[in-house]
């Protein structure tokens, strides 16, 4: 009477032999790979790719026994490279130029912006501005942008035969400014890395690229054709000028790491400067809605985030080094 019931019995015994767990751990490719420890970063990618095909509810019940006990993942694998590899010597370098600043440079220019009228200021700024068109449209030509290339040449001729360049007198006929450009956006364009960040002394923040490229831009300016004297007189003033602009972005540059700071946000103003002052859009944050409906998402506004954040992400300076910037223009 029995005899009807072993082929049952024997079928249900199979069954629990191949879904017992020592049974999966010895043909299923998935559990021996989470068993496994795992050396290298590559090898911890697959993994885990092969981890998100367990079911959610498999997952769920991996005890911690089962779970990798040994993920030698190299950390510095997975890191991005640094912007800032010589920092220890742009830290000192940074203290130099700011004690030299404290010290020279930032009395000079408190004193200029007060007994400066602002209509001298503005000529001034506009002469020096001027003299750099030709460099600007020379890399207008060689970033393959010839309608502005010509536009400011058109400027700076015509700038120059109505008002020596200290009035900008072809803005009013059409003739607005374009983005100012120098050797180092031109061959940021082209697709050349920009090297390490670089503190200069006296020149202050830089990168490889632009370091290298600042002789150019030196020959391409039209201020040594005013003779060496005139130059000169028109380098220092051009110097003063522009560190008496930047006078009021000092209540935003504070902090107990002002280095970090400055270095931000020249790396963030030039790669604006590369994209003629476009700015990317902030991807939209993924959420995941697999929580239900009562789940939401409530972004963080601007002014709840950190100064120095805030500060970083909206300083769009023309240069935080007003000797090279010179040097540039």
């Amino acid at each position: 009477m029995a005899y009807p019931l072993i082929a049952p019995l024997i079928a249900v015994c199979v069954s629990m032999l191949l879904l017992s767990p020592a049974h999966s751990a010895s043909n299923d490719d998935t559990a021996v790979l989470v068993a496994t420890p795992i050396s290298d970063a590559e090898a911890a990618a697959d993994a885990i790719e092969t981890v998100d095909t367990y079911p959610i509810t498999e997952a769920v019940e991996l005890s911690e026994a089962s779970q990798p006990t040994n993920l030698n993942v190299n950390p510095a694998a997975l890191r991005l490279p640094s912007a800032d590899p010589w920092e220890g010597f742009n830290r000192k370098m940074f203290a130099f130029n700011d004690r030299l600043d404290r010290w020279v440079l930032k009395p000079v220019a408190k004193t200029y912006d007060k007994v400066t009228p602002s209509i001298v200021r503005k000529g001034i700024a506009n002469f020096v501005y001027n003299l750099a068109e030709p460099t600007t449209a020379l890399n207008h030509l060689l970033q393959g942008k010839p309608r502005q290339s010509v536009t400011a040449a058109y400027r700076f001729v015509f700038n120059s035969v109505t008002s020596l360049g200290l009035y900008d007198t072809a803005n009013k006929i059409g003739l607005d400014k374009t983005p100012k450009e120098d050797f180092g956006q031109t061959l940021a364009v082209w697709g050349a890395p920009q090297g390490p960040y670089l503190m200069l002394p006296f020149m202050g923040p830089s990168t490889v690229r632009d370091t290298l490229t600042t002789p150019v831009d030196m020959q391409t300016n039209v201020s040594p054709l005013l003779g060496t004297e005139a130059n000169i007189g028109v380098t220092v003033v051009r110097i003063v000028d522009l560190r008496a602009s930047l006078l009021p972005l000092e209540a935003v540059i504070f902090g107990r790491d002002r280095y970090s700071l400055i270095r931000d946000a020249f790396l963030n103003s030039r790669q604006s400067d590369i994209k003629d002052g476009a700015v990317e859009a902030a991807p939209e944050p993924e959420v995941d809605d697999s929580f239900g409906d009562d789940f939401s998402f409530t972004p963080v506004p601007p002014q709840a985030q950190p100064v120095e954040q805030v500060a970083t992400s909206h300083i769009n300076l023309p240069a935080l080094n007003p000797v090279q910037h010179h040097l540039q223009q």
